[in-house]
């Protein structure tokens, strides 16, 4: 399988809630021990996922990934995708080299990534009804998704972001984790993902 060529992994994403002031980093809440990617939106509310084998399983998703392409598939059918539901609708999602095609909930999910040759990744479509923009590099996170825009920087090893992330009614301290095992996927694989979990 090719290997990602960006700094993106398995994922872990903490967001809390309130505005932005000089206060500490936010409480992290009780961190699931197994979670691949955790969203923390304050108080009790997460969504939080786990990579097991060729399924992502958590309390707000649950997609089965295919990872390889049958031998009679023909380009964004039948091939390597992400089938099953995020947020409580249905997501149905095929690669095809740098790009995703497919459906999240009654809207198209359209993504591709854009890689410039200083190893950054800027991720441009549609998920559901949010317009996607956003980049990723060695030393940034920023953009938006649908309403939430995101301005963060890299910090301590091995791969965390802190910031800002508005959504339109204040802004709140924000992280961004990223661990194994996704750290091995396609960077079209590790986009998607990261754009269903930021795309509520």
């Amino acid at each position: 399988m090719q290997q990602s060529k960006w700094l993106i992994g398995g994922l872990m994403l903490m967001a809390a809630s309130g505005c932005a002031s000089s206060s500490p980093a936010p409480s992290k809440g009780p961190e699931p021990a197994a979670a691949n990617l955790v969203l923390w939106t304050g108080g009790t509310h997460a969504f939080t996922a786990s990579v097991e084998d060729d399924n992502i399983i958590g309390s707000r998703i649950s997609l089965h990934r295919a990872s390889a392409a049958s031998p009679d598939s023909t380009e964004f059918s039948e091939g390597p995708g992400f089938q099953g539901s995020a947020y409580d609708v249905p997501v149905n999602v095929s690669f095809s080299g740098a790009s995703a095609r497919g459906i999240f909930g009654s809207g198209p999910l359209n993504l591709d990534v854009i890689e410039n040759p200083h190893g950054v990744m800027r991720i441009q479509g549609i998920v559901g009804t949010a317009q996607t923009s956003f980049e990723v590099g060695a030393n940034h996170l920023s953009g938006y998704v649908g309403r939430c825009t995101y301005d963060m920087k890299r910090s301590t090893a091995p791969f965390r972001y802190e910031g800002l992330r508005s959504c339109g009614y204040g802004s709140a301290r924000t992280r961004i984790e990223i661990t194994n095992p996704i750290l091995q996927w396609t960077p079209i694989e590790t986009a998607t993902l990261l754009s269903l979990a930021l795309a509520h």
